[in-house]
């Protein structure tokens, strides 16, 4: 009895863990000094990765070593056959984007804030492309989630822009696509046709 209420009680455990959404914030700027950062958190808060880049020194040229064109082809025919064997396995292709659209519904986007600053040497070429943008502007703030704004700058060449997007992804749901697509019969005929064909 003692092993049964353990074993529910992970069980449980396990299930309220996946149920815990998924925070993750992205932020982007092209700048002089280039940035991008990324942010994931889990459990509240209580588990928390902070990434971010920033542009590299210049690094050496890496050599890289050239292999014979008969060999790549035989290497390339050989890893071809058994993807197209899955692919032209019988429900494998609709199989699969189920799976995507599955994960697509995890997966709940925020609020996206877009920024730019753009200019050309020519001002009026600056505000032909600023007409042409300017036309798209109606739909785009239809959206309410999304906030993009585009600034002419007319008095120099320019490109910058900075981007901030934020994700919720809810863990049980891609848990529940990975192994509904893994372990359906159309993924068994799938793996059974590429290993034929390999």
């Amino acid at each position: 009895m003692i092993f049964i209420y353990i074993s529910a009680s992970l069980l449980g455990l396990f299930i309220f863990v996946l149920a815990v959404p998924i925070e993750i914030n992205f932020s982007y700027k092209s700048t002089a000094k280039q940035k991008t950062r990324l942010q994931v958190g889990w459990l509240f808060g209580l588990l928390l990765f902070d990434l971010k880049t920033s542009p590299e020194k210049n690094k050496p040229p890496i050599t890289k070593t050239t292999t014979k064109a008969t060999n790549k082809t035989k290497a390339n025919k050989s890893g071809l056959k058994p993807m197209l064997a899955i692919l032209q396995s019988e429900g494998f292709v609709s199989r699969f984007f189920a799976m995507l659209r599955a994960f697509l519904s995890a997966a709940e986007f925020r609020d996206i804030q877009f920024r730019a600053h753009f200019g050309f040497h020519d001002p009026a070429d600056t505000g032909q492309v600023y007409g042409l943008l300017s036309t798209g502007f109606a739909l785009i703030h239809r959206c309410p989630r999304l906030d993009i704004l585009i600034i002419p700058v007319f008095d120099r060449p320019i490109l910058e822009s900075s981007l901030q997007a934020g994700l919720r992804i809810t863990p049980i749901k891609m848990v529940w696509a990975i192994l509904s697509f893994a372990f359906s019969p159309v993924t068994f005929r799938a793996l059974r046709a590429a290993m034929k064909a390999s």
